[in-house]
């Protein structure tokens, strides 16, 4: 997996977490949004392991 492949993934999930939030009624997508920041938060990790 290159470096941009990552860089895609996660440009993804931002989007994703971005629409989510913004039709967050009533805290329906918390539980969503918690998991793609967790997937953000790891990914980083990997990336920075990877693509020293």
């Amino acid at each position: 997996m290159t470096e941009e492949t990552f860089e895609i993934i996660i440009t993804v999930l931002i989007n994703s977490k971005i629409e989510a939030e913004k039709y967050n009624r009533y805290g329906i997508n918390d539980a969503y949004i918690e998991r793609i920041n967790s997937a953000i938060f790891e990914l980083k990790n990997i990336k920075n392991d990877l693509f020293k």
